[in-house]
């Protein structure tokens, strides 16, 4: 059987997918001729995949701070509708309030039945704000709860694809080994230019 040592130049790395992990047959080739071993190859496999674990551990951080920075906005926008209707709920209350202290001041003798509509009329409003505040909080846990997860789901992701790199490189390293070792001990090689 005859041994081969290709130095082959970056054509190997340009023909494998951009972020694909498969690294079988990289460096140890099986031919018509014999075996092949292409060290070449596999120090550009591993610089890719190097590579390409920065730019997943950047894609991580992006989307991490895209996250933080929905949740924040949706947070404010809640607020500032918290805000708009406790404002339109007063306004409301105080209109109604008006009308009611008006027919007291007119019609004393209703002054009693009116200041228990005030009373019902500040209750109902108060229970409106309450519920309406209560809703709004229950919204953005809701949005924030979703954005946590799928933050997690991206961070997973982006793990799962760090580590079938990971994996790559430490086949590509056992294989490299494997060549190298059976290099020494081959009595015949050939240079490919």
């Amino acid at each position: 059987m005859t041994l081969a040592l290709v130095c082959s130049a970056a054509m190997a790395f340009a023909a494998t997918a951009a972020d694909s992990t498969d690294v079988k047959g990289i460096v140890i080739k099986h031919t018509a001729n014999g075996v092949t071993y292409d060290l070449d190859a596999g120090e550009a496999k591993i610089a890719q995949l190097n590579q390409m674990i920065e730019t997943y551990k950047a894609q991580m951080s992006q989307s991490l701070e895209a996250s933080k920075a929905k949740i924040a906005q949706s947070q404010d926008a809640s607020k500032a509708k918290i805000a708009q209707e406790q404002e339109a709920n007063q306004a409301q209350m105080t209109k109604e309030l008006d009308t009611y202290k008006a027919k007291i001041a007119s019609l004393q003798q209703e002054i009693e039945n009116c200041k228990a509509q005030m009373a019902q009329v500040t209750e109902k409003y108060k229970a409106q704000m309450s519920q309406s505040q209560e809703a709004s909080k229950a919204k953005l846990a809701q949005e924030a709860e979703a954005n946590k997860n799928k933050l997690a789901q991206e961070q997973d992701a982006y793990k799962a694809k760090i580590d079938a790199a990971r994996q790559a490189i430490d086949y590509l390293r056992s294989e490299m080994k494997t060549a190298k070792e059976a290099i020494g001990k081959a009595t015949k090689f050939t240079v490919a230019k």
